[in-house]
């Protein structure tokens, strides 16, 4: 299957197709598995960890055999990023704020190219270039770095442009000798996407703008795949006619644009810019097409996908006259292309008009200042308020995300509790005061910029495809069944209506009583895709227009409002003559009905309806001495999560509280409360049961986080930003110390890593440990904890069955989905599915409960009997 995008790309859709990863026998070697990379080639690569010697280059041969590099060793900690050439003979490898360097596979050996500057701020990605050039992507520019005899220097004036060129995106890979970049963004307010470059000599063009939702991007023997995210489904999609592409920008390079470089401090260049712009008369345009000036702002690049290259024989017929024209005019000819194409909407109800718009007409969106944008991080996804807030949303690393925003120029963290993973859609509140999160796993956050701080508000249940605000502080969520109104009752929220329409996206008019809904157009099984503009009439929502197309995007602006298909962004007009009718006669409108389910049939099955496997094709089927997988439905085998602390709780910690948070399921939560005016207090609350412990932390102290044993008989406990770790008894006996790992993350420049971000208490009172410097096995041996092992199980989550004995982990790379024993000499592997569970989750009897998006729910089972043959037996260790 095949979507054309222009006029020689498109992308094909990949049938049974794996990412090609790095095994856990080939990263076994290198010790540190997140810095290990697959080449376009197949060769497996990267960074080292050597005992006793640092971190090192090192690689796989064909035949399996490890090889690290001859020269200096590394600093032992800092982000590293990793480009193999598409021949498979090199690689660059980047030590961020510290060099970038060539590894020589044929030679064994690794040479300095240059140092690399802190102030290029995170480097998103580096590449190869044209003519032996290096690219580098870093704080939204896009560098140039060319041979200086044994050395790379940043290139200046290469052509008309003078690099570095503005360029946001998160990840980049380059082809045909480097003349091709392919930048992946997945930021809203810089062009989220896929964006396709070409170096017309030494200038660089934007030539394409692929609006997909990207994921991971790989380069395979010359072959670029993407993973697109559409509608919770990932789907691997190959780029393929990039040859014909570049043709079409050698025969006619002006019809393309240049991408905008940073502007020059030097004032004879600034004055030289002034004088060519103000003697422009009719050579304005070439003027402009020559020397592309300096805005941070991602607005020019929406327009790339509106403009069709002229074909050749069309520039070869104009003459020179003519082509200066077609410069000058660009503009004013890709709005005539635009405007003389059929339009891709069709209006079916209602008095409502389409026309063409091309994106210089659109409302200009708010867009970030690059050293903001640089403040979240290359991975954060960043978004802009309507009044031009810039906030985002974090990882940190593998631990939960965090909602954080931009004010007076600085970087504030939101309180409250982390935000849960998953695909995510947001809303702002029309005064820029708030914004909503709505997870597609089915529950809906909200960040309060005045309060600072971001909450659970209410779990509608099924998947959330949007959210709004709506009039009257009324809340909106779409589902792919129903358009739901929810209203504020106190900290409460409850459901008020629930209309019979699907809702895909939402966008409520400020100034008008008019909804915009992205839905289904038509009855039963000719419904298509298309747009519903309803008229709001008190608590009922009437029937207003409709229009049939394929929405890809849709923005309403004060009274206006757009719709983009695939390239073609169009205007619906005459909203304000319905609005007007609309008051003077809402009984003519007709209603939209009330949601209710068809007798017999289950509430969600829509929502589970898009998944490309069965909810079957996970199970395992338990053979002797083997764990199981089986299949427990859609409906949650666990009550409903509150994350309001009920009244009845908070007496039970009493008066003197400092902060309670949930700690489990089954009603268990941890507290601080005061002992004196400097210190607090551990205390539990399980159910009934008040349980107060020994352990005490300064008042001082930055919050602690609280982790429970299996058998909720211990608490592990992470204090002083993370870096130290205690085992807490809640009988209240003494607390031991598991390990301060100051030390341990003394030499590390990032602060945000050195922390450790996942414990679990194991069997025989063990303590399993991960950290940005790989996972830590420690023993218990009297009133002491010993480290028992390091290695690199790269984990997101960790779980321990009842008796602690096995572990069902998830992972960063390999397998998702992982079922371990833990044994005297180390971890063996029990169990895999290839699984991406949308959340873990333990019932009070330690029963495992996997989750996953748009398929239901599942558990492990035969779990001790696998344990017990894989003891007779043994299998590999996986971990010491």
């Amino acid at each position: 299957m095949s979507r054309a995008l222009e006029n020689a790309v498109r992308l094909r859709r990949l049938r049974s197709f794996a990412l090609p990863r790095v095994s856990a026998a080939q990263a076994k070697p290198f010790g540190l598995r997140r810095d290990v990379r697959v080449a376009p080639t197949g060769r497996v690569y990267g960074v080292a960890r050597i005992k006793g010697q640092g971190r090192l280059a090192a690689w796989l041969d064909d035949e399996g055999a490890f090889h690290t590099a001859r020269g200096p060793a590394w600093p032992r900690s800092g982000d590293v990023s990793l480009a193999a050439h598409d021949e498979g003979d090199t690689a660059l490898l980047a030590l961020h704020g510290d060099s970038l360097w060539k590894v020589l596979f044929r030679e064994g050996t690794v040479r300095r190219l240059c140092a690399l500057d802190a102030s290029l701020g995170p480097i998103a990605g580096i590449a190869y270039g044209p003519e032996d050039r290096i690219l580098l992507l870093a704080g939204q520019r896009l560098h140039l770095l060319r041979r200086d005899g044994e050395s790379l220097r940043p290139d200046g004036a290469v052509s008309s442009q003078s690099p570095p060129w503005f360029v946001a995106g998160d990840e980049m890979v380059t082809l045909h000798g480097g003349r091709l970049v392919v930048v992946r963004s997945s930021d809203a307010c810089a062009a989220g996407g896929l964006v396709l470059y070409g170096f017309d000599d030494l200038t660089l063009r934007a030539l394409l703008r692929v609006d997909i939702v990207p994921g991971e991007m790989a380069l395979l023997e010359r072959r670029v795949v993407i993973a697109e995210k559409r509608d919770t489904r990932r789907t691997w999609l190959e780029l393929l006619g990039t040859n014909t592409l570049l043709a079409q920008l050698d025969r006619n390079p002006t019809a393309f644009h240049l991408v905008p470089v940073e502007e020059q401090t030097d004032d004879n260049h600034a004055s030289d810019e002034r004088t060519d712009v103000e003697g422009a008369g009719d050579e304005e345009g070439s003027h402009r097409d020559a020397r592309a000036r300096a805005t941070p702002s991602a607005a020019w690049l929406s327009s790339v996908t509106t403009i069709a290259p002229d074909e050749p024989q069309d520039a070869s017929k104009q003459g020179g006259k003519a082509r200066r024209s077609q410069s000058r005019g660009r503009r004013h000819v890709a709005r005539a292309t635009v405007e003389s194409r059929p339009l891709p909407f069709e209006v079916i109800e209602g008095a409502l008009q389409i026309t063409h718009r091309g994106v210089d007409r659109l409302p200009r969106q708010p867009t970030p200042k690059p050293e903001e944008r640089a403040l979240f991080g290359p991975a954060a996804q960043v978004h802009c308020t309507p009044t031009g807030r810039l906030y985002g949303v974090i990882p940190l690393g593998r631990r939960p995300s965090f909602a954080a925003w931009i004010e007076e120029g600085a970087l504030h963290e939101a309180t409250g509790d982390y935000l849960p993973g998953g695909q995510v859609t947001l809303a702002s509140r029309p005064d820029g005061g708030a914004v909503l999160f709505g997870y597609m796993h089915g529950v809906v956050w909200e960040l309060d910029f005045a309060t600072g701080e971001a909450r659970e508000m209410f779990s509608p249940g099924g998947a959330i495809y949007s959210v709004a605000y709506g009039p009257e502080g009324t809340l909106l969520v779409g589902t792919s069944r129903s358009l739901d109104v929810y209203r504020r009752h106190g900290e409460a929220v409850v459901l008020d209506q629930r209309f019979a329409l699907p809702a895909f996206q939402i966008h409520p008019f400020p100034h008008l009583p008019l909804l915009l809904v992205v839905s289904f157009v038509g009855e039963g099984d000719d419904a298509e895709e298309g747009i519903v503009l309803l008229g709001r009439d008190g608590p009922r929502l009437r029937r207003l227009a409709s229009v049939r197309g394929d929405v890809f995007d849709a923005r309403v602006s004060g009274e206006q409002a757009f719709v983009r298909a695939q390239i073609d962004w169009c205007e619906l007009l005459g909203l304000r003559a319905i609005a007007v009718e609309f008051a003077a006669k809402r009984e003519a409108s007709p209603l939209v009905a009330l949601y209710a389910p068809e007798e017999g049939a289950d509430e969600d099955d829509d929502a589970w309806s898009d998944a490309d496997e069965a909810p079957e094709d996970f199970i395992i089927a338990p053979a002797p001495g083997r764990a199981g997988l089986r299949y427990l439905g859609r409906q949650p085998p666990l009550p409903a999560l509150r994350r309001e602390i009920p009244e009845q709780v908070r007496a039970r910690f009493g008066e003197e509280v400092h902060r309670i948070e949930h700690v489990g399921l089954d009603a268990l939560y941890a507290g601080w409360t005061r002992v004196r005016d400097d210190t607090y207090r551990l205390v539990v609350v399980d159910g009934e049961r008040r349980r107060e412990t020994s352990f005490l932390i300064p008042a001082q102290q930055p919050r602690a986080r609280v982790s429970l044993s299996w058998d909720r008989a211990h608490a592990l406990v992470f204090v002083h930003h993370d870096t130290t770790l205690w085992w807490v008894p809640l009988s209240g006996a003494a607390p031991l110390l598991v390990r301060d790992f100051s030390d341990d993350f003394a030499a590390i420049e990032d602060e945000a890593e050195r922390v450790v971000y996942l414990a679990e208490a194991v069997a025989d009172g063990g303590v399993l440990a991960e950290s940005y410097q790989g996972t830590w096995r420690f023993t218990r041996c009297g009133d002491e904890f010993r480290l028992r092992a390091r290695g690199d199980l790269d984990l997101r989550r960790i779980f321990a069955c009842p008796g602690g004995r096995t572990l069902v982990v998830q992972s960063a790379q390999g397998a998702p989905l992982r079922v371990c024993g833990v044994y005297e000499d180390g971890l063996r592997l029990l169990a895999t599915s290839p699984m991406e569970p949308e959340s873990i989750e333990r019932d009070r009897q330690g029963r495992i409960f996997i989750h996953a998006l748009l398929h239901g729910w599942y558990e492990f089972h035969h779990l001790d009997e696998a344990w017990d043959a894989a003891r007779r037996s043994p299998e590999p260790i996986v971990f010491g």
